[in-house]
C-alpha cells in the first residue's frame, strides 16, 4: 500500500482560509492558555494575549516559513517524498520553531522578561502542538472532502 499523494501547494491555496485560520486561531487560544500558565509570568492573560495574537501573525508566512521542512526532506529522502503525507511532521517542526523564535523575541521586547530554555521549550511545544492539530485538522477534512477541480470548457471560439 502506497501512501496518498499530497501536492501541498495546492492544499494550502485551497484550505489556508477559512479552515486553516480558524482551526489554528480556535487551536491557539485554547491550547496556548493552560500552557502559557506554566511559564509564571507576572502578567498571565498578557502573555496569553500576545502570545495567540503573534502566532496568528504567522498563518500568512506558513508556506515560506515552510521552505526550510521542503528543503531537508527533499535533499534527505528525494523529490517524491515532498508529495506524501507524513510531510506534514517536518512542515509543524519548521512552523513551530519559527512560532516559537517569534514568541521568544516578542516577550523579551514587550514584556521585557527573560526567556531561557525552559520558556523557549514550553513555547516551542505549545507551537508545535497548535500546528500539528491545525495541519491535522486540514489534512482530514481534505480526505473527507477531497478537493475537485473542475475545468470549463466551452464558449470558446477560434
Amino acid at each position: 500500500m502506497s501512501l496518498p499523494q499530497v501536492d501541498w501547494l495546492v492544499v494550502w491555496k485551497i484550505y489556508r482560509y477559512p479552515y486553516f485560520f480558524w482551526a489554528y486561531a480556535v487551536l491557539s487560544l485554547a491550547i496556548r492558555f493552560p500552557m502559557l500558565r506554566r511559564l509564571n509570568s507576572a502578567a498571565p492573560t498578557k502573555t496569553w494575549l500576545l502570545s495567540s495574537t503573534a502566532s496568528l501573525l504567522i498563518v500568512p508566512a506558513v508556506p515560506f516559513v515552510a521552505l526550510p521542512a521542503f528543503a531537508l526532506v527533499a535533499l534527505a529522502a528525494g523529490n517524491a517524498a515532498v508529495y506524501t503525507l507524513p510531510m506534514v511532521l517536518p512542515i509543524a517542526l519548521s512552523v513551530g520553531t519559527f512560532g516559537s523564535l517569534i514568541d521568544g523575541i516578542l516577550f523579551r521586547l514587550l514584556l521585557r522578561e527573560a526567556v531561557g530554555g525552559r520558556r523557549m521549550c514550553l513555547l516551542f511545544g505549545t507551537n508545535l502542538l497548535v500546528v500539528l492539530f491545525a495541519v491535522g485538522v486540514v489534512v482530514a477534512l481534505m480526505l473527507a472532502y477531497p478537493p475537485q477541480i473542475i475545468a470549463i470548457v466551452g464558449g470558446w471560439r477560434y
